[in-house]
């Protein structure tokens, strides 16, 4: 008895021959079996941090600001800092005065600036409850050696006498003056 195979049987033949072959190629252990496939290592961080906390100390030897968050990646390659749930405190006389919070940040090494994007909340705490107000927007860029913020997004000024809407601002912190760019309007009672 003689067996003969076609070109069907071959193909038939050769996809199971190619099926064992990766079967067995995806099932060797090379090492890498449980880690998670995180890209080049140009992408990767040089360093990370958890629970980050900087103080930043004025000229007069007290705090001027404080930058803490959940996480910090730093990244040699783009020279920036990616942070979760960053939190910028500044200081007047040992006081807080200004306090900013965010979803996410990211920190320019060149341009010593912090970009805060997600539900963006800025809280002044002033000398009295009626000096007093939160800002509320989608994005800020702060310069905290300058001490200013600028935003193009909506914003939502919320104080003791009313609500103030606006759309860009830019703040100077160490001079308590906010900068409203346009389709301003408010609701104040008295």
């Amino acid at each position: 008895m003689r067996f003969g195979l076609d070109g069907r049987s071959y193909l038939v033949l050769l996809i199971v021959a190619l099926a064992a072959a990766a079967a067995w190629w995806w099932s060797r252990d090379d090492g890498t079996a449980g880690r998670p496939l995180l890209g080049s290592a140009a992408e990767l961080p040089d360093y990370a941090m958890a629970d980050f906390l900087l103080t930043a100390m004025g000229e007069d030897g007290r705090p001027g600001h404080t930058l803490t968050a959940e996480s910090l990646y730093h990244y040699e390659s783009r020279e920036e800092s990616v942070l979760t749930r960053p939190q910028l405190t500044f200081y007047e006389e040992d006081r807080p005065v200004w306090d900013i919070s965010a979803e996410h940040g990211l920190v320019s090494d060149a341009e010593r600036f912090v970009f805060l994007s997600g539900d963006v909340e800025v809280r002044y705490a002033g000398a009295t409850p009626a000096r007093s107000f939160e800002i509320y927007t989608g994005e800020l860029y702060v310069w905290p050696e300058d001490r200013r913020a600028r935003t193009e997004d909506a914003v939502r000024i919320v104080q003791q006498s009313g609500v103030t809407h606006s759309v860009g601002m830019s703040a100077e912190l160490d001079q308590r003056r906010l900068h409203l760019a346009s389709q301003v309007r408010g609701r104040y009672e008295p």
